[in-house]
């Protein structure tokens, strides 16, 4: 019922139902969140992902590092190390504005220059985490060698366009329950920063990333599903390389229990090709690797617990043939 009445405010409360059973499941269930269950996770081909500069995963709405043990980018970070690349996990806000939490992410890109020595990052943005690392490139491009955006939310998505936050009563219910939301994230990642879920929803929906786009226009597309994947294509843009790929496919897994958020979240969605949360056009950048895996928008960074479509690429195989393309020029 709440869900037919209120459909966004009923996905906050999926949302935070799910932190609130994620973050309780280790102690709860034991469960051990690094099955040796890919050879990838053993051993690589020695420097297949070695880059020349570090790459940064950086997490989309309330994202984070690792919540006991398990980590955002699920088992990704391990499979780019053991094929030789330095690997950095970015901490920023789970919500606010993409602006916001790109300059929370520089002042941690200067900090992982003085741990790594190198003065430049390749940047991998998952969902809102794509124009949050575009704001970086656009504001400090000294700091970036290469953007990748994962299922990013470039032009917009319409689960994000609600009218009814314009309405008191709706919009405070929302704050309160999507900033709660955020605090319990981040008091169980051992994080604390300021939440603003109403003006992530405005950043996000389509007039938001309208008039983002208009500020920072690096790498998009000339028209909405435009882009390229002609090899060469993928820049440099004032020296920087864009490249993007998604999947587009809402539910893919029965015994993935975050299947049905993606279920509800496509409805919001014209048509049938999104992965549950971002239209599939709407994720063009620069290189478009590939905009059809049939993967959703979680399983895009390995979850949950790397439950996926029979034929589903390995999530981290993607990241590891990113890396391995980023290594090839010399990035």
């Amino acid at each position: 019922m709440l869900l037919s009445i209120n459909p966004r405010i009923s996905l906050l409360l999926t949302f935070f139902i799910s932190a609130l059973m994620i973050s309780g499941c280790k102690t709860a269930l034991n469960i051990d969140y690094l099955p040796n269950n890919h050879p990838l996770l053993e051993s690589d081909i020695p420097d297949y992902s070695k880059t020349q500069y570090p790459i940064v995963l950086v997490h989309g709405l309330y994202g984070f590092d690792d919540i006991f043990g398990l980590n955002y980018f699920y088992q990704i970070p391990e499979v780019l190390q053991n094929g030789g690349a330095q690997v950095f996990i970015a901490e920023v806000t789970g919500t606010m504005t993409p602006e916001v939490r790109g300059e929370q992410l520089i002042t941690q890109l200067e900090d992982f220059a003085a741990i790594s020595g190198k003065a430049k990052f390749n940047l991998f943005g998952h969902s809102m985490g794509s124009p949050t690392i575009r704001y970086v490139a656009a504001t400090r491009p000294e700091l970036v060698a290469s953007v990748t955006s994962i299922a990013g939310v470039n032009a917009g998505t319409p689960v994000a366009d609600w009218d009814k936050l314009d309405v008191p009563l709706f919009r405070v219910i929302a704050n309160i329950m999507g900033n709660t939301l955020g605090h319990v994230i981040d008091l169980v990642s051992q994080n604390s920063f300021e939440h603003d879920i109403i003006a992530t929803m405005k950043a996000l929906n389509s007039p938001g990333m309208k008039e983002f786009n208009e500020k920072y226009p690096d790498g998009l597309p000339a028209t909405y599903c435009g882009g390229t994947n002609t090899p060469g294509s993928e820049g440099p843009f004032n020296g920087i390389y864009y490249f993007s790929w998604m999947g587009n496919i809402a539910a893919t897994n029965a015994f993935d229990p975050i299947d049905l958020l993606h279920k509800a979240t496509t409805k919001f969605i014209e048509g049938d090709d999104d992965d549950g949360m971002v239209p599939r056009c709407a994720s063009h950048l620069g290189y478009v690797i590939k905009d059809d895996y049939p993967m959703n928008h979680l399983d895009q960074m390995n979850w949950f617990m790397s439950l996926r479509k029979a034929n589903s690429p390995y999530a981290p195989t993607l990241y590891r043939a990113q890396a391995n393309r980023l290594k090839g020029l010399g990035l």
